[in-house]
C-alpha cells in the first residue's frame, strides 16, 4: 500500500457519494497480486444493511469485457478467425438491412462498434428474446455511415457477437459440470473466465439477483423529494435480455481477480498458466476504432479521442 494515502481516499469517496447522491458503493484497490484495498461504502438496500467488498452489483457494459476476451480465446482454439465474416461462422438467423454488412462484416467490426447498425435499443424494451431482436435486423433502417466508416455504439452487435462465439463454443466443447446456466455464451465465459478465475460469486445474469443474501439494490436520487427511491432492477430495462452486452453480476472480490488478470495480460497468478495468447491478448487492447472531435488550442489543434479496443476504451489527446 505504499504512495496510497487510505484516510485522503476514503474522505473523497465519501464527499463524492454525498455531491453526486450514491447511496452505496464498494471499492476495490488492485495490483498484479491481486485485491489490495477493499472496503465499502453507504447502504445496499432499503433496510440500511452495509456495502461490503462482497455485495453483488450488476457491471453493466463491462460484461462486453468478459465476452470480448472469451471470443479472443476460441480465436486462441482454432474454432474461428476475427476476419471470418460472422454471416459464415453460426447458424443463428440474422440479415442486417445492408447487405454490405451482411457480406463483410466480422467479430472485431461487432466488438469495435464500428458496424453502421444504429444502436435501437427500444427494442429491448419490446422483445427479451435476443433472437426476437435478430430476426427483425433485416427491417432496421441502418445508419448514413458505411462499415468501418464511423464509431456507432451498439449492444444488439455485441449480444450477437456473443451469441455466435457461445454457439461455435458449443459445437466444439461439452462444458462439463455447467448445466445450470442458461445460455451458449454463459457456458462459454464460465469456461475461459469465470471457472479458472475461481469467480464464485459471479453471475453471467442478473435475473433474480434480489434473492441473493448480498446485493445491492437499484436506488435513483429524487430531486424534488431529496430522498432515495427504489429502483426496480429486475423488470424496468430487462438486462437480461442483453446478456453478452451487459448483463453480468459481480463483487469486488471476483473482480479484482478479473483486473489481475488483466494487469498479468492474460497469465493467471501462478505465472505460468495463459487464459490468453500474447498474439491475442494484444489484440484485446489494440485500438481498432477511434471517437472524438478535434479541440482548438490557440496555433494548436488538438483532437480528444476515445480509443475502442473491444471494449477496453483509453481516453487520450492524439
Amino acid at each position: 500500500m505504499k504512495n496510497l494515502n487510505l484516510r485522503e481516499i476514503e474522505k473523497n469517496i465519501e464527499d463524492a457519494q454525498k455531491q453526486f447522491n450514491v447511496r452505496g458503493l464498494a471499492l476495490g484497490i488492485v495490483r498484479e497480486s491481486g485485491l489490495a484495498y477493499v472496503n465499502g461504502y453507504g447502504e445496499r438496500n432499503s433496510k440500511g444493511d452495509p456495502v461490503s467488498g462482497r455485495t453483488l452489483f450488476q457491471i453493466g457494459s463491462t460484461t462486453k469485457a468478459f465476452t470480448a476476451f472469451a471470443i479472443a480465446a476460441l480465436v486462441d482454439d482454432g474454432f474461428l478467425s476475427w476476419d471470418s465474416p460472422v454471416a459464415n461462422l453460426s447458424d443463428i438467423e440474422f440479415e442486417f438491412n445492408d447487405p454490405v454488412v451482411q457480406t463483410f462484416a466480422n467479430m472485431l467490426d461487432l466488438l469495435s462498434h464500428r458496424s453502421g447498425l444504429p444502436r435501437h435499443d427500444l427494442l429491448f424494451f419490446i422483445w427479451p428474446s435476443l433472437q426476437n431482436i435478430y430476426s427483425k435486423l433485416r427491417v432496421l433502417p441502418p445508419s448514413p455511415f458505411q462499415l468501418r466508416q464511423k464509431f456507432h455504439y451498439n449492444n444488439i452487435c455485441y449480444n450477437l457477437a456473443g451469441d455466435i462465439a457461445g454457439s461455435i463454443f458449443e459445437r466444439h466443447v461439452k462444458e462439463n459440470g455447467a448445466d445450470f446456466l442458461t445460455s451458449a455464451w454463459a457456458r462459454l465465459v464460465h469456461n475461459k473466465i469465470l471457472g479458472p478465475l475461481e469467480m464464485l460469486d459471479t453471475r453471467t445474469e442478473s435475473a433474480g439477483m434480489l434473492n441473493t443474501a448480498n446485493c445491492a439494490e437499484g436506488f435513483r436520487y429524487d430531486e424534488e423529494k431529496e430522498r432515495f427511491v427504489l429502483y426496480d432492477v429486475d423488470s424496468a430495462y430487462r438486462v437480461r435480455g442483453a446478456r453478452p452486452a451487459g448483463s453480468m453480476v459481480s463483487n469486488i472480490y471476483d473482480l479484482a481477480k478479473w483486473v489481475s488478470l488483466m494487469l498479468r495480460k492474460g497469465v493467471l497468478e501462478d505465472g505460468k498458466t495463459r487464459l490468453l495468447s500474447k498474439l491475442n491478448f494484444e489484440k484485446l487492447i489494440t485500438p481498432h476504432m477511434t471517437y472524438g472531435k478535434p479541440v482548438s488550442d490557440g496555433p494548436i489543434q488538438l483532437e480528444s479521442c476515445m480509443l475502442f479496443k473491444l471494449n477496453f476504451i483509453e481516453y487520450l489527446l492524439c
